[in-house]
């Protein structure tokens, strides 16, 4: 039986990838897994030196318990100094996900995906993968009254990104993108899905815009997007979401990009990447099939902690 350690933030992209990790270790071993959310708002303001450094000095005061962790996975910036302090504590191994920006060459093993990793590529702890980790389980199939109709079907679901930090869209990238799929053969059937960052704006212009008998889903319960990821024959993916891509093209399915201006230089050259290998292709307006080689992220990070035991 391992024993693991699981730290997380409460971004529901950090609990899918650790997930996703989890999901293959588990073919493998016999696990425990206990989870440790921080939610401590207050942290997100400090360098993760000065989080560690506060974790040590308050860990040497109070003394904790010894739970012989054998594994501790964390994920995001702020969860690696805690991963940091378990590690010390338990004296175990220690997996992050995305850059921890502290103290890289302590961790055991470092995942982060490949257009984020050039500066850490010479790290002989780090394994680059091509997008985000994506759950297995995810891609189960959820009964949605909504989905009636659509199912068995020549179906393109368009997945719609937003605003944020790292991105922005504008109402004439989207209006040029409804008239784009607009024009798309009418056999096809089209149905489109928002993130947690689509602006109100931009979705007010798919509904004033897109043709009366494409479908829109904007809820959050039940959510349809595994059940899209399923059933959908084709994606379009604007070019700003990484996690929304990653998981499109874990289906093997065409995956189709709608190129957004204004995002950062990584996100723009992941799509480059995969774009380079033939994996996903920009979109124009018009629908093809294609096969490419499914993304395997999995096999070399398992390998690696089967040495760990």
């Amino acid at each position: 039986m391992i024993k693991i350690l699981t730290i997380l933030d409460d971004k529901k992209s950090s609990l899918n990838q650790c997930e996703a990790l989890l999901e293959n270790i588990t073919e493998d071993f016999n696990v425990k897994v206990t989870k440790k959310i921080i939610k401590k708002k207050w942290v997100n303001y400090l360098p993760n030196t000065m989080i560690y450094f506060y974790l040590l000095f308050i860990n040497y005061f109070r003394r904790p318990d010894k739970v012989n962790f054998d594994l501790i996975i964390s994920v995001g910036r702020v969860c690696a100094p805690y991963n940091l302090i378990e590690k010390r504590i338990n004296k175990s191994k220690s997996i992050h996900i995305l850059d921890p920006y502290i103290f890289r060459e302590m961790f055991d093993l470092i995942i982060i995906p490949s257009h984020d990793s050039l500066k850490l590529k010479k790290l002989n702890n780090v394994v680059s993968t091509l997008g985000t980790l994506v759950k297995k389980q995810s891609l189960v199939r959820i009964k949605e009254k909504n989905l009636k109709g659509i199912e068995n079907s020549n179906l393109l679901t368009c997945l719609v990104g937003g605003n944020g930090k790292s991105s922005y869209i504008s109402n004439f990238e989207m209006k040029g993108l409804v008239k784009l799929i607009n024009k798309i053969d009418k056999k096809i059937k089209v149905v489109y899905c928002f993130s947690r960052r689509t602006s109100e704006e931009v979705k007010r212009i798919i509904n004033k815009d897109k043709q009366s008998n494409h479908l829109v889903l904007d809820y959050k319960e039940p959510n349809p997007y595994w059940s899209l990821m399923q059933m959908s024959s084709y994606f379009i993916v604007t070019s700003d979401s990484v996690s929304m891509i990653s998981d499109a093209i874990s289906t093997g399915r065409p995956v189709y990009i709608y190129e957004i201006k204004k995002i950062k230089k990584k996100i723009k050259e992941f799509s480059e990447i995969l774009i380079k290998k033939k994996i996903i292709r920009i979109f124009k307006g018009k629908i093809e099939k294609w096969v490419y080689l499914r993304v395997d992220n999995f096999s070399k990070i398992i390998k690696i902690i089967k040495n760990f035991f």
